[in-house]
């Protein structure tokens, strides 16, 4: 413990006092993080598709959260063992501890354990990142801020049919996604999944967790269905 906890004054504070100042030192310790933390302004890389709105990758977040936490002698828990899910940041120096976290619970569902591991681990990446905008005071662009909104309007689409000389009214086809655009995402499942390219046996993996993207709201309806088609789910 530090010399600051070691004079008189403190040795005389009752428990309360003394857990009040302790306190203190962790969240003055965690202000200073906060401050080095967006003194690195972190480019936001990550870009959700549907509610149109960037934000900052948790592997961006934890590579420099981390080496800034130890500075300030700082460490994070994770329990997410607990319900609801919660992380502990320690004062290395005194050994006292806060949590952070919310009252939201969750459970994972799956057809098999496969599919259940890979809904775990994609719900506690999400918590994970979220924590850590807490701890480290993060702000991002408002994702609900068109919330309500309506669309604007699309024009039918029209096309020549065919074997027939008149235009006809066609339905309404997907939007254009870029090929670019399509492979990032394929690139983001593999990643997720802890595997490289879109290219292999495990294609079958990258459109369950797919799907369960699409359920959560990081990707809309037509990249869903490019990605289907990018991994064999559907003929193109």
């Amino acid at each position: 413990m530090t010399d600051e906890f070691q004079t008189a004054d403190v040795i005389a504070l009752n428990d309360k006092q003394l857990e009040r100042k302790l306190k203190a030192c962790l969240y003055k310790k965690l202000q200073n993080a906060r401050l080095q933390f967006k003194e690195k302004h972190i480019k936001a890389r990550g870009r959700n598709e549907f509610n149109h709105f960037d934000y900052i990758t948790l592997e961006d977040i934890v590579l420099e959260a981390i080496p800034i936490l130890l500075e300030n002698n700082l460490s994070i828990h994770q329990k997410f063992y607990q319900q609801p899910p919660l992380v502990e940041l320690i004062d290395l120096e005194t050994g006292y501890s806060e949590d952070f976290g919310s009252n939201v619970t969750f459970t994972v569902d799956g057809g098999n354990n496969n599919q259940r591991l890979q809904a775990l681990g994609s719900t506690e990446s999400y918590i994970r990142r979220y924590i850590y905008l807490q701890i480290l005071d993060i702000v991002e662009s408002d994702p609900d801020k068109d919330f309500g909104k309506p669309e604007p309007k699309k024009p039918n689409g029209r096309y020549k049919e065919k074997g027939m000389g008149n235009m006809t009214s066609g339905k309404k086809v997907d939007n254009n996604i870029s090929d670019d655009r399509v492979h990032d995402l394929a690139r983001q499942l593999g990643e997720e999944l802890g595997e490289q390219g879109v290219d292999n046996p495990t294609n079958r993996n990258k459109l369950e967790l797919a799907n369960q993207w699409f359920t959560e709201k990081r990707i809309n309806n037509h990249e869903l269905r490019a990605l289907r088609k990018l991994l064999g789910a559907v003929k193109p």
